[in-house]
Formats: C-alpha cells, structure tokens, sequence
C-alpha cells in the first residue's frame, strides 16, 4: 500500500513494519521462500493485518519495485535518447549507488534476476520505446536493441558490484557510456554534434 502520509499514524507505522521486515528478509533470503507467515513474524503483525493491505508478498514486492523503477524514470524523464544515451547511463549508475542494499541485492544476484529485468524493461518502455529513431527500426531490430541495452547497462553494473567496486563509480560511468554509445551508433542515427552530424 503506498502511502500518502494522510493515514492514520498507526497504519503508516505498520505498513513501515511490513516494508522494513520485507526488506530485511530480502537482503538475507531468496524472495521466493519469503512466505507471509515468516513476514509477519518478522514484522510483529498478524495476517489478517498484512492481508489488509497486501493481496499477497508478490503484491508488496511488485510495489517496492515500482517505486524504484519509478525513481529512476523520473530522474531522467528530460532526457533524450539516443542523444542523451551517456547522461541517462551516468543516471542509473548514481541512482543505484544511492539506493542502497536491496536496491543493489535486487539487481545483481541471479535469484533476482527476473526482478531486476523487470526495471529495466520499464525504463526500456518509457525511454527508448518512445523514440523516434527506436521506432524506425524493425519488431526484430527493437528486440535486439533492448537486448543489448538491457545487458549492457546492467552487466556492467552487476560486473562492478560483484568485482567488490574496484573501480570509482565515475571511471565505471565513462567506460560504460564508451561501450554503451559505440555499440548504439552502430544501429541508430545520432543528432549529437559529438558524434559529428
């Protein structure tokens, strides 16, 4: 349930109990064994309390995720793409780096996977779906292309974090955004000045 900050202060402080517990749960154990009896254990509330406001875990996760996704398209909800491919990469690197643990946990273990490619598809749908020069390619060249931009960004994301951050965030943002523009204009046109149109 996402709150408003209009409830009652005992609904916001359980519905904070739901999410902090979730939360430390995720951090610790596979989501898929998360059930709600070992949630609201972990949140001190009993399940008709979690039933009032969650359908189910899925619900809760799918919320959780929705805020992050969100988060992040409206950081770089002015930006254009393609021209804006580097600004937008340099986005989602400072994002993910002030999102903390779950953030970085949902996006970089492979249990979580699926999860993780559910963000990106979003910020895929809301960016470069909407693109002219994304829309001139054909259906195949479209799947291509998200494929790439999906790997790419967070592969290297992923590949940083599990490296144990040996690099500064910002050296990793300009090492992605080279890889990143090369393998795009390969396939789009830029109207970028840099890029010598």
């Amino acid at each position: 349930m996402k709150l408003s900050g209009h409830e009652d202060l005992r609904v916001q402080k359980t519905i904070q109990s739901i999410r902090t517990a979730f939360s430390v749960m995720l951090l610790k154990e596979d989501y898929r064994k998360i059930t709600v009896t070992a949630l609201c254990r972990q949140a001190v509330i009993n399940k008709k309390t979690f039933y009032r406001y969650y359908d189910s875990v899925d619900a809760l996760l799918e919320e959780i995720l929705s805020e992050f996704s969100k988060g992040y398209v409206d950081t770089i909800a002015d930006y254009r793409v393609p021209e804006d491919l580097d600004k937008i990469n340099a986005a989602f690197f400072h994002y993910a780096v002030h999102q903390g643990p779950l953030y970085e946990k949902i996006l970089c273990s492979v249990s979580y996977q699926h999860l993780s490619s559910h963000l990106v598809e979003e910020y895929i749908a809301k960016s470069w779906g909407k693109a002219p020069a994304f829309q001139n390619l054909s259906p195949g060249e479209q799947e291509l292309f998200t494929t790439f931009i999906h790997a790419t960004g967070l592969s290297m994301y992923r590949q940083w974090v599990e490296g144990g951050k040996k690099l500064p965030v910002e050296e990793v943002i300009d090492i992605t955004n080279k890889l990143l523009s090369q393998g795009v204009a390969g396939l789009l046109p830029s109207n970028n000045p840099e890029n010598g149109q």
